[in-house]
């Protein structure tokens, strides 16, 4: 997209101490939020502290044309659609699973499953184009509701 002359921008999670909070690369700006480190980082939950709320700032401040969303089951997604909405912009979301999220612990894997549905429920009230990046993909998503 940078060689077509976009500007693009990504917001991640910042699941290594050796990665910086913001930082330009091969063209791309990248901000990353600080997340607590349990669940092998693959659940990231932002920590809402000072650095969280500066870049929240920053990111706000940007003018971004497009918001596009990548994972279903993580708190930045839900924070991409509700800043996309907020500036009365629509989020397009890309599905690329087909199931829900599995710790192979049917204890775990309910609860996994409960917060994957709210999170699933909070995209959809922020955003409204949805895509699959295979048809099973998007049909699936459909199910997941």
């Amino acid at each position: 997209m940078v060689a077509r002359g976009y500007r693009v921008i990504i917001i991640t999670s910042k699941h290594s101490n050796d990665l910086s909070h913001e930082s330009i690369e091969e063209g791309i700006k990248i901000y990353r939020l600080s997340i607590y480190n349990f669940g092998k980082k693959r659940y990231p939950f932002p920590r809402k502290n000072k650095t969280y709320k500066e870049l929240l700032k920053k990111i706000k401040a940007e003018n971004i044309d497009y918001f596009v969303i990548n994972t279903r089951f993580q708190l930045p997604s839900l924070i991409g659609a509700k800043i996309a909405k907020e500036q009365g912009k629509q989020a397009i979301f890309t599905e690329h699973g087909t199931t829900y999220l599995t710790i192979n612990s049917k204890f775990f894997d309910k609860i996994l499953h409960i917060i994957e549905k709210l999170l699933i429920a909070q995209v959809k009230k922020n955003s409204k184009i949805f895509y699959g990046v295979s048809q099973e993909a998007a049909t699936d998503y459909q199910s997941l509701t």
